[in-house]
């Protein structure tokens, strides 16, 4: 099942993804279709197609006659999601080596500067944004539309975690220096350069992740 485009469904569809990647609606959360429905003010129908196609993306799962619980991710399936990442994302990087044009490192340029600018005055808030920005300028510049949606699934993944951490002062620092040396990579043109760039990035991006997530889990028991 497909929703279509500007539908409730996929207005509501789109609501509930956010805020489950964003972590707003926390793992383990039961979802139900006739409370949704009274909250949003709808029908029980398009709400029950948000939650089909949320469950097919893996975001919930189905309890029969019950509803639907909120997808919680192990450290084992978090290892297992940059695995995958830093596969696709070495494919997707020679790609865009390729075909990055001159407008598209002025844009990854202009990220820099604005990320730069937002750490500096210690206001971060909006890191998520940029950090998701500068990486969909490097899928789109693979000129593959399957990479670039695989690419964008896989973040979106990852955002579930990365949103709430990003804004800490040291963790956009360290993202972007590594943006940077991504950046720079593309500039010079060296294949080596980007893969081993990308690839430092992400062992970053995970550890910064599972130890936010060790974290959360010691201070639930105090």
């Amino acid at each position: 099942m497909r929703i279509k485009n500007n539908s409730k469904s996929d207005q509501i569809f789109q609501e509930l993804r956010l805020d489950i990647l964003s972590g707003k609606i926390p793992g383990g959360t039961r979802l139900v279709e006739t409370v949704l429905a009274k909250e949003k003010g709808v029908s029980r129908t398009p709400v029950r197609e948000a939650l089909q196609q949320l469950a097919k993306e893996e975001l919930l799962y189905a309890i029969p006659r019950a509803g639907y619980i909120v997808q919680s991710l192990s450290e084992s399936d978090i290892m297992d999601l940059f695995e995958t990442r830093m596969a696709i994302e070495h494919v997707a990087g020679q790609k865009a080596i390729n075909n990055i044009t001159d407008a598209e490192l002025t844009q990854l340029k202009n990220n820099l500067n604005i990320s730069k600018a937002a750490i500096d005055k210690d206001s971060t808030i909006d890191m998520p944004n940029y950090d998701i920005e500068f990486h969909e300028i490097i899928y789109k510049a693979t000129r593959s539309k399957y990479l670039y949606r695989i690419c964008m699934m896989l973040s979106d993944y990852t955002l579930k975690f990365r949103q709430s951490i990003i804004i800490y002062p040291e963790v956009a620092q360290r993202a972007l220096k590594d943006h940077n040396q991504i950046y720079q990579a593309f500039k010079k043109k060296s294949p080596e350069k980007l893969d081993k760039a990308i690839n430092s990035h992400l062992k970053v991006v995970k550890k910064d992740i599972l130890e936010s997530l060790s974290k959360l889990r010691q201070e639930s028991f105090l």
